[in-house]
């Protein structure tokens, strides 16, 4: 069973390989690449010990960023490789991703992903998300609608 815990800095470069193996289905569906600004994301988040990792013995699965906006916690990357899809390892980042937000005084949690991907939909809604409204993404990178959600702790 993978485990739970805060990324290291020796983890940086797996996590690099991890995020674009993980990212490069999606951003790809939406007609662009893993930008060095979703790079330059994880590696902040990870210099401020925000970077949770599910690890199986030295192997990393997969991993959540996240990024305090004022009473809120955000999940702003969300990656699972893609060998380890499906094996209830990205509801795993999200429960840690909750007791994380509780633990540093946060009373929510929120997260967007593109409309187009109605797994996710499925995954974060599951999960006890609620759609807070859509529009355009905060990068401006593409045009495709995103769906913004919170979760209220």
């Amino acid at each position: 069973m993978p485990e739970i815990r805060t990324a290291a800095a020796e983890d940086e470069k797996a996590l690099h390989a991890l995020l674009r193996a993980s990212f490069t289905p999606y951003v790809g569906a939406l007609g662009r690449e893993v930008t060095p600004t979703a790079h330059a994301r994880l590696s902040e988040a990870l210099a401020r010990g925000g970077v949770r990792v599910a690890v199986d013995g030295a192997a990393i699965l997969g991993f959540a960023a996240l990024l305090p906006r004022g009473d809120a916690l955000e999940v702003d990357l969300l990656g699972v490789a893609p060998k380890a899809q499906r094996r209830g390892l990205g509801r795993m980042l999200l429960a840690d991703a909750e007791a994380q937000a509780r633990a540093g005084g946060f009373i929510r949690l929120e997260l967007h992903t593109a409309a187009m991907f109605a797994h996710l939909l499925r995954l974060y809604t599951a999960a006890g998300y609620r759609e807070t409204h859509r529009g355009l993404p905060p990068h401006g990178a593409d045009a495709y609608e995103r769906v913004f959600f919170e979760k209220h702790l």
